[in-house]
């Protein structure tokens, strides 16, 4: 079923194709959680990793989206197995350094979250940092 522009999810003047992320983002993040469903959370264990560029209003216009990274956030709680790179919106000028989007605030305030702000002058210099923070990670979990 093709959607019209006019009856689609709008962010600002963006029309969200929910279905088209859908297709592509869920199966990404539920391989993640089937290889932790099905691992016996050992340190011997390879860490799972999951990569998400963007997550924002519009990614979580899709309830199955959301849920699933609801559960991940939940397996990462109980596991130390788990990496998850994930790029979010700046708080822009919050006090509390809250985004004002109850999943991605969850994220932020993760217990394992490190949170790293790209600006103009860091940028390149972070990608050093950003590597090393997952080497550690991967240091701590790889036998």
């Amino acid at each position: 079923m093709s959607l019209s522009p006019r009856s689609s999810p709008r962010v600002g003047q963006y029309v969200v194709n929910v279905q088209s992320f859908e297709q592509l983002a869920v199966p990404c993040i539920q391989s993640v959680l089937d290889k932790l469903n099905t691992s016996s959370n050992s340190s011997s264990e390879r860490p799972a990793v999951c990569v998400i560029d963007e997550i924002g209003k519009m990614e979580l216009l899709c309830p199955i989206f959301a849920g699933r990274l609801e559960k991940l956030l939940a397996r990462m709680a109980e596991s130390q197995n788990t990496i998850l790179l994930a790029t979010v919106p700046s708080p822009r000028g919050s006090k509390d350094s809250r985004r004002g989007i109850r999943l991605v605030d969850d994220l932020c305030t993760h217990p394992q979250a490190r949170i790293f702000e790209v600006t103009y002058a860091n940028r390149e210099s972070l990608v050093q940092e950003v590597i090393q923070s997952v080497l550690q990670q991967f240091s701590g979990v790889m036998p």
